[in-house]
């Protein structure tokens, strides 16, 4: 069904007066009407629906079920909407979604989803995503490579720079010269 622009400036406005009501100093849950109806925008064809959905994720919903409620949406979606949403967790950054993401890679998505998927695993994985990361290295997609570098970069934890640093005897030296180039950019010292 296409939506009027009459009605989707109904639905902007609509979303933006109960943003506005002051309701969303707590954490939403799961069956929150506001987290339902971001689930519904989600799945939109209409991509200034999605793209006000995406806003809501990011930054306007609190707490790890709606993260999860969001997260949960991801295998239902479209591989062009997966690719949104994924953006949105990873700059949520609450790591409730980490399980959905790690489900997504080398999925039949397509490999948009996967380069999607490996990059919000930067700010959503743990330290111990690190060899997952350090195995995309060696991907025949220069996306995934590209995403698995930057996530390695990103990835927090105190062990990560050591774990890389030690990663780099163990691995092919095409890979090790990622990873060096990795902890350079971390500015990893004293590990």
């Amino acid at each position: 069904m296409r939506r009027t622009r009459l009605e989707s400036c109904v639905a902007v406005c609509l979303v933006t007066l109960v943003l506005l009501s002051g309701a969303r100093a707590s954490e939403s849950t799961a069956d929150d009407p506001l987290v339902k109806m971001v689930i519904g925008l989600l799945h939109d064809n209409d991509k200034e629906m999605r793209a006000l959905a995406l806003e809501q994720v990011r930054s306007e919903t609190r707490g790890q079920e709606a993260t999860k409620a969001f997260a949960a949406e991801l295998p239902k979606l479209p591989a062009e909407h997966q690719v949104g949403l994924l953006s949105a967790l990873a700059d949520r950054g609450d790591r409730a979604a980490r399980a959905a993401v790690l489900g997504l890679i080398g999925g039949d998505s397509g490999e948009a989803v996967d380069v999607a998927a490996v990059r919000a695993l930067g700010s959503l994985g743990e330290p111990g995503d690190g060899t997952l990361l350090i195995s995309f290295l060696e991907s025949d997609s220069d996306g995934v490579r590209a995403a698995a570098k930057r996530s390695l970069v990103r990835l927090q934890g105190e062990s990560v720079s050591g774990d890389l640093a030690k990663a780099i005897g163990r691995v092919s030296s095409p890979i090790a010269i990622s990873l060096i180039d990795v902890l350079v950019t971390r500015r990893a010292v004293g590990m």
